[in-house]
Formats: C-alpha cells, sequence, structure tokens
C-alpha cells in the first residue's frame, strides 16, 4: 500500500471517529441514563452527604426507612427498629446494581414485568423506590420482577418509556410490618423448661426436668398445648407503640406469661386485649449464674424491646390469650 492510500485510509479513520465521538457525545447528553454499566443509584453513592430516608411504595402502603441516632428506623412507627437484615440487603444490592440492558416499553411488556402504571399513575404494581438526603431527592425508579434467572430485576424510571433490567435481585417485602425487627422473640419447644400463666385470677403452670420428658401441669399430670407451643416458636408482630403512649383503659383484659428456658433466661410476657386485638409487652431476665453469660444478648434485646409494646396478629395473640393448660 503506497503513501497516498495510506493518506486517504488515515483521513477515513478521522472522520468516522469524529462522528462516532459526536455520537457518543450527543447521546451522553440527552440520554445521560442509557448506558450500560452505569451505577443505578450512582446519585445516593456519590451524593458528598449521608441518605438518611429511603421511601418504598407498593401496592399496599407506603413508608420510610429513617437514620436516626445511626439505627434504620421505620417512619409512622414511632422510630421502632427496621430490620437489619433487610435493610442491610437493599443497602447492598443499591450500592452494586447497574444498568444491564434496556427495552422500548410497551403495554403488553410492562404488565409481563410488573412495571404496568396504574389509572391514577401513581401506585407501581411491584415497588417503588426514592432515596433522599434531607429534603434533597436522589434517586428514584420503580423496581418490577426478578428475571428468570433470579440475578436481574426488570426497572423503570419514572416518566421514561424504557424498560431497564438491573442487576441485584432486591427483597422488597409488600407489608410494613415485615420491615420491622423480626421476630420479636423464639422459642423452640426444645428449649422451653417451665410456662407460668396468670389469668383472671387463674394460676396454671407447664413444666419439665429436661427437654426430653413432657410436660406436667401444677398437679403433675401430663399435659401439653402443641398449638400454644407453635406459637412460641417464631413470634411476629404487626404494629408497635411506646407503652407511655399506649392507652390500657381501652384493653380491659390482660394474661401474664412467664416462659423459662434450660439456658436459664426468662421472659415475662404480659398480653393485653379488648377482645378483638391483642398487644404485648416483654421483659428478659435471666438467673444469676447465666447472666454474664448472656449479658450482650440482654443489652440488645431490651433496646429493641425496653418501653414498646407491640401488637400480635390477631389469630396469634388469640392463641396465646385463650390457651389453657
Amino acid at each position: 500500500m503506497n503513501k497516498r492510500h495510506l493518506f486517504t485510509a488515515f483521513i477515513v479513520f478521522l472522520i468516522s471517529s469524529a462522528f462516532a465521538c459526536s455520537a457518543f457525545l450527543w447521546l451522553n447528553g440527552r440520554q445521560p441514563a442509557t448506558h450500560t454499566g452505569q451505577l443505578v443509584f450512582a446519585s445516593a453513592i456519590n451524593y458528598e452527604k449521608n441518605v438518611d430516608k429511603i421511601t418504598i411504595t407498593t401496592p399496599k402502603e407506603s413508608f420510610d426507612l429513617v437514620m436516626q441516632d445511626n439505627y434504620w428506623r421505620i417512619g409512622g412507627a414511632e422510630g421502632y427498629f427496621a430490620g437489619l437484615k433487610l435493610v442491610n440487603d437493599l443497602l447492598t444490592s443499591m450500592t452494586k446494581s447497574v444498568y444491564y440492558s434496556k427495552q422500548p416499553a410497551t403495554p403488553e411488556l410492562l404488565k409481563q414485568y410488573g412495571l404496568e402504571i396504574k389509572e391514577n399513575g401513581e401506585t407501581p404494581n411491584t415497588a417503588e423506590i426514592k432515596i433522599y438526603s434531607g429534603d434533597v431527592l436522589l434517586n428514584e425508579i420503580i423496581l418490577g420482577q426478578k428475571s428468570e434467572n433470579g440475578l436481574y430485576t426488570y426497572a423503570r424510571l419514572p416518566n421514561s418509556k424504557d424498560i431497564w433490567l438491573i442487576s441485584e435481585s432486591f427483597t422488597l417485602p409488600r407489608f410494613r410490618y415485615s420491615w420491622y425487627q423480626q421476630p420479636l422473640f423464639s422459642y423452640p419447644e426444645q428449649s422451653i423448661k417451665s410456662i407460668a400463666s396468670l389469668k383472671d385470677g387463674n394460676k396454671s403452670l407447664l413444666m419439665r426436668l429436661n427437654d426430653k420428658q413432657e410436660f406436667v401441669n401444677k398437679d403433675l399430670q401430663t399435659a401439653s398445648a402443641p398449638l400454644f407451643m407453635d406459637e412460641l416458636k417464631y413470634v411476629i408482630f404487626e404494629d408497635v407503640m411506646k407503652t407511655k403512649d399506649f392507652d390500657f383503659s381501652q384493653y380491659p383484659q390482660s394474661r401474664k406469661l412467664r416462659v423459662g428456658t434450660f439456658s436459664g433466661l426468662t421472659n415475662e410476657l404480659m398480653l393485653y386485649t379488648d377482645g378483638k386485638k391483642y398487644w404485648m409487652t416483654t421483659k428478659l431476665s435471666a438467673s444469676n449464674l447465666t447472666i454474664s453469660q448472656f449479658k450482650d444478648y440482654m443489652e440488645s434485646y431490651k433496646l429493641l424491646t425496653d418501653g414498646w409494646i407491640f401488637e400480635l396478629p390477631e389469630l396469634s395473640g388469640g392463641i396465646l390469650y385463650s390457651t389453657e393448660f
């Protein structure tokens, strides 16, 4: 190839490169979020101030995760603690998620991927996330269904006509109570040594010497309460209030339960009901032999429960309140 051909080829290369660069810059200026590999939550991650509020909207309700005193708490629940694992999973997904691929939206695809817009144009079919620092909105995105392999999530930016496939699989429960630090407590039957009850002046008791024995009552007769024991395995709550704000006069019926474990822990439970709703307080203590062993656990438990009263699901509360033994 002679010098003339080389020169011509070089000129063509420069012209082609110029067009390519111009097209790239135009596209980047007009549609900065169209490039695969860009962080979905770049504005929040790169912001010089801390993210202190995340608003989550689902078809069921809308609520805030709020940073307060170095803890993530549930807004609208008097500042009760958000579930550590759920929040950590969400924050981890936010820091890693990138745009993977894009396709034009159609009504059929929006419905298929869970991104269909309701008639009022507000609540998405699955979930919407808004991230704030103070009053500054940093990021906003609507999340739809997960991909078939579970590694990606279909998403849409507000006022966008495109559907994005973004990396990370977001776990976003639809109900606010799922975001509380759950469960309230958990006692598998094999861990329970005794259960004492006081209701309407009547005392009852279940007890045993080891986890291989069956329970006996105060008359030393074999006794069991399988539904009651099942409820103690994993106790969750649907709402929470500060005890100082709770109107106990509206819940005149009560039951006191004292659950003792083979590890030396005792949990004193007070249940209050009006016959429809069930609320409960919990207070953990330990024997002198085990208090040092569980010191950190007890301090954490006190942080999560001291000064709070918890509303139990109606079925669970009814079983814990009504079961006789």
